[in-house]
Order: C-alpha cells, then sequence, then structure tokens
C-alpha cells in the first residue's frame, strides 16, 4: 500500500489472484464496473445485459490495441462475466472488486489513454442505467432509480 492509503498496482493484482482473477485476465477487471452498474437496481435484465455484450468486441480490441498484440478474445470476456451475470455478487465483492479497477486499469501513465477508458466507462454505465426501467411510469427524475444513482457516483469515484 502507498502512505495515502491508496492500492498500488502490485497489491491489486495480488489481491485480484487471491479472488481466482490472474494473469491476462486482470485486464477485463473493469467490466466489473459494468456488472455492478447491471445489478444496482436488483435485477439483470436483457437489455442491460445485451450493453455489456456489445460493449465486450469493443473492450477487448482496446485491451490487445494496449497490449499490441492479441491477449484476450470476445470468449475470454463472455467466460469472465457469465458468472457475475448468472448470480449477482455480493456487495462487498463488488465494492471490493471496484477498488481494484483503477489501480490495475489506470495505472499507464498516459493520461490521454486514461481519461478515454474512463469516459467509455461511464458512456456504458449510463447506457445501462438508462436503457431499463424496472417500473412504468416512471416520475420525471425517475429514469435512474436511486440505487442507480448511487451505484453510478460510487463508480466515477473509484475512477477518479
Amino acid at each position: 500500500m502507498t502512505s495515502d492509503n491508496a492500492v498500488s498496482y502490485t497489491d491489486a493484482v495480488n489481491k485480484l489472484k487471491q479472488l481466482g482473477i490472474k494473469d491476462e485476465k486482470i485486464y477485463l477487471i473493469d467490466l466489473i464496473l459494468l456488472i455492478e452498474m447491471i445489478w444496482a437496481d436488483g435485477q439483470a435484465q436483457k437489455s442491460e445485459v445485451e450493453i455489456l455484450e456489445n460493449y465486450l468486441e469493443q473492450h477487448i480490441a482496446n485491451v490487445n490495441k494496449r497490449a499490441g498484440c492479441k491477449v484476450l478474445s470476445l470468449q475470454d470476456a463472455r467466460k469472465f462475466v457469465q458468472p457475475y451475470i448468472e448470480k449477482c455478487p455480493s456487495d462487498k465483492t463488488l465494492k471490493n472488486l471496484r477498488e481494484l479497477v483503477a489501480p490495475v486499469r489506470l495505472m499507464v501513465k498516459n493520461n490521454k489513454e486514461n481519461k478515454k477508458l474512463k469516459e467509455e466507462l461511464l458512456c456504458v454505465c449510463m447506457d445501462i442505467a438508462s436503457i431499463a426501467t424496472t417500473e412504468y411510469p416512471y416520475p420525471s427524475n425517475g429514469r435512474f432509480d436511486e440505487n442507480e444513482k448511487e451505484c453510478f457516483f460510487n463508480i466515477q469515484r473509484a475512477l477518479s
């Protein structure tokens, strides 16, 4: 750990290994943020999962481009997210994994790349939150429910 209690890259990778996420799979950890957003309202709705599925191809292409070679496949990403889609992870699991995203995925010194990744993830989170509501009609400020709003801000803070 660093002196300001931030998790270092090495500590984050070690924690992920303890959770069974290792090797090239650590570069899929930011998908946890999207999974957290999917479950924020208590349901993994089909339309939300479709947004995640559509993002996977772009995500894999970006990871491979940053690495300069093919390190992950679309099948790897689908296999990674599947257990988290089939069963809602605990709040504690999601929080612990969320805190490991920035040290692993935003460790590159290139602020332009970091900014692009943050914006992509936040945009997909907004798409997920806004695609499906749990009840109709909803109030004019109710497109995102309170849990989704809280989740979005937690994710935003984790990426800061």
